[in-house]
């Protein structure tokens, strides 16, 4: 109960009681004057100075009226007065005096601490890239278009090329780029576009694989960012349906995107597959066959360089693809 209360209460009290006492003390006073009146006459008859008036007869009503209604509105009142708020803990704060369920908090809900932030060096942007919608449709200026309809071309052709890892023949058949390679190691060999060297593109291409043999797998190469000192990426899609990108470095072929499983392309022999790249400063998107394989970060090598389309096997084994229909377009 606080002190609002506690006085409202005994203002009505005091209010209630003054008329009760006073009815009292008026009943005490002229019961004494009888009881001295009748020693004196020994008559039951009270002299008109002893007993009580009928002004006061008429006023006792009404003061126990007046009674009756101060405790009728003292009990409304009190209901009605607004109880002082509870002292808050030393600990609680405004926001928790305006929440009463905020001083109540189960544990799970209190705030836990962090581990220290990372101090590992990397060299990727830490913001994830941007949505990119209908990453596999060009839809930027068109600035190369290859579909080797003519031999008249500025493209390599040759036959029966020694290198110091592959055999190759080079040649226009059939409206297609044509390139085989006979393996004697692990290798990759690319033939770059003429004349075009790009930081960000899109490039697409049809690649059909039409001839193999020997044992382990044959995969299409696409090299981009060739620069002068023997840095390139390389996207890798192989007949054994798995895909790749890698970083080419004096150090060796760094993963960016290790070998990686897919139903989205078949190599099988005289299948034809559409193959995309999207080069868009530090953000690399793979597609096949209009599916997007995957977008990946990579800071690492975000220069201007070469192009190129290519042939990836192992020791022992030869097999040709034909390419055609290369278009690159600017990146919008």
């Amino acid at each position: 109960m606080d002190a609002n209360q506690v006085t409202l209460i005994v203002t009505l009290a005091g209010a209630i009681l003054t008329p009760l006492v006073t009815i009292a003390a008026e009943e005490v006073r002229d019961a004494l004057r009888r009881r001295a009146g009748a020693r004196e006459s020994h008559r039951i008859y009270l002299p008109p100075s002893v007993r009580p008036s009928r002004a006061k007869r008429r006023l006792r009503p009404i003061l126990l009226l007046f009674a009756g209604a101060g405790a009728l509105l003292g009990y409304f009142l009190s209901g009605l007065l607004p109880a002082s708020p509870e002292p808050l803990p030393p600990t609680a704060t405004a926001t928790e005096a305006a929440s009463p369920t905020a001083r109540a908090q189960p544990e799970s809900s209190l705030p836990v601490p962090l581990p220290p932030p990372s101090t590992a060096a990397v060299s990727v942007p830490t913001t994830p890239p941007p949505p990119v919608a209908d990453a596999c449709i060009g839809r930027g200026q068109l600035i190369y278009e290859e579909t080797f309809s003519s031999d008249d071309t500025l493209w390599s052709h040759a036959r029966s090329i020694q290198l110091p890892y592959t055999l190759e023949d080079r040649s226009i058949v059939d409206g297609s780029y044509r390139l085989f390679a006979s393996f004697t190691y692990d290798a990759l060999t690319t033939i770059p576009i003429p004349y075009l060297s790009r930081k960000n593109f899109h490039l697409t291409l049809t690649a059909t694989v039409v001839q193999r043999s020997g044992d382990g797998p044959l995969r299409i190469a696409v090299s981009f960012r060739r620069d002068q000192q023997g840095y390139y990426y390389v996207a890798r899609f192989s007949d054994d349906g798995t895909y790749s990108l890698f970083l080419r470095s004096p150090d060796g072929f760094i993963p960016i995107l290790d070998w990686t499983p897919t139903t989205a392309f078949d190599l099988s022999p005289d299948t034809p597959n559409e193959f995309a790249i999207v080069a868009a400063d530090w953000i690399v998107t793979l597609c096949a066959n209009g599916q997007e394989l995957d977008t990946t970060l990579d800071s690492g090598h975000n220069v201007e360089g070469q192009i190129g389309i290519g042939l990836s096997g192992v020791a022992d084994l030869s097999g040709a693809a034909d390419f055609d229909d290369i278009t690159v377009r600017t990146v919008p």
